[in-house]
Formats: structure tokens, sequence, C-alpha cells
């Protein structure tokens, strides 16, 4: 059964690779290459009304992403993948006769956003969780020395990097979207790994002091 289960978690972490180096992972709109605009509304209004609008002009396949900014929340800031000059215009006008407003193409800000980088969503915790990893490994090589350092150093950074590639592997087979809550659940898979070798070892270093104290 062990064995199976490690072929089954190989098979998904190589065919994540894979998949990965083929297509790439799948970033959420705000993530990727986008284009962004801000209308001024001048009153209240619904995000839903506004999507309604921008799915009508540009197509109902396409991702949009609202939001009300501003204090009054009497602005809408609309993102999409890509759209054209003409395609904002009609979506001016459009919110022009629902709302009763005379915007003209030159009160609309636009601009557009590069792609970001998987590397540019892991840099700002690259260094502390180095830091803590290394912290962590010293601590357990200090605390179990006595079941020796390589394999402790082994389950440590053996689990930490299975089971982050397994996270990474499932998000690319599955198509999830990778957002805000990407890296936070990685690192909280990251800090359970840690007490799960924790336990591990632990339970080792008792059932080795129980069969000295039975020989003894």
């Amino acid at each position: 059964m062990k064995k199976v289960i490690i072929a089954l978690i190989a098979c998904i972490v190589v065919a994540g690779i894979a998949i990965t180096c083929v297509m790439g992972l799948n970033y959420e709109l705000m993530y990727s290459k986008n284009t962004q605009f801000d209308i001024y509304i001048g009153k209240e209004f619904q995000d839903q009304e506004i999507q309604d609008i921008v799915h009508e002009v540009i197509g109902q396949d396409k991702k949009v992403i609202t939001q009300k900014v501003e204090i009054y929340e009497d602005m809408v800031t609309i993102t999409v993948p890509e759209i054209t000059t003409e395609q904002i215009e009609q979506i001016n006008q459009k919110i022009n006769e629902k709302y009763g407003l005379d915007n003209t193409i030159e009160d609309i800000q636009v601009v557009n956003n590069t792609k970001i980088r998987g590397r540019e969503m892991v840099k700002p915790y690259v260094l502390p969780v180095a830091i803590s990893f290394i912290i962590i490994l010293i601590v357990l090589t200090i605390i179990y020395r006595k079941l020796g350092i390589m394999k402790v150093l082994g389950n440590v950074i053996g689990y930490t990097f299975l089971v982050q590639a397994l996270y990474l592997s499932v998000i690319a087979l599955t198509r999830v979207e990778v957002n805000r809550f990407t890296m936070p659940i990685a690192i909280a898979l990251f800090a359970m790994t840690q007490l799960a070798v924790v336990i591990k070892l632990e339970k080792k270093r008792l059932t080795i002091k129980e069969d000295n104290n039975s020989n003894n």
C-alpha cells in the first residue's frame, strides 16, 4: 500500500511539473496581463450591473473584475484581460445611458498591466521562510541528533520538498487559479509539514528510548 501511495504521488508531481513547463500556471486575472480603467459614476451602483454592461460589450466568456473605489464608492475600476478603445467607448456610452451621465472617453484613465511573474509573488516570502527553515533544521538536528543527523535532515528536507511539490502539481493539474491565497496556503502547508515531521521524529525517539529501557 505504501509503495502504491508513493508511486501515485510521484506520478502527480511529474505530471504537475510537465503541465507547468508546457502550459504554465493558471493565474487569476489580477495577476495576469490585463487592462484597467476607471469610470466616475457619482452615484450608487451595483458591481453586477457594471459587469453585465462589460460582458455585453466584450463577450460573456471574458473574465471581468469590477471594484468600487473612492471614499463614497462612486467610481468603478474595471479590469479585463484585453479591450479595444472602441469597446471602452461602448461601455462608457452604455454606463452614461444607464446612470444619466455625460462622461467622455477623455475622462477615462486606462492602465495596461503586465503579467506578474511567479517569482515576484514568491520573492517577499523567500528570505523569512529560508531563515525559518534553517533555524528549524539546526534545532531539530540538535534535539534529535541521536537519531542520526542525516536522517533528521532527510526527513525535514524530503517531506518539505514533497509537500510543496505536490501542492504545486495539484494547482497545475486542476488549473486552479493562482491568487492572493496561494502563497499563504503554501506557508501554512510548510508549517504543518514541520509539525508532522517533529511528531514523527518524537515518536521514533520515544520508541528507541522504550526499547533501550526494555533491554536494560
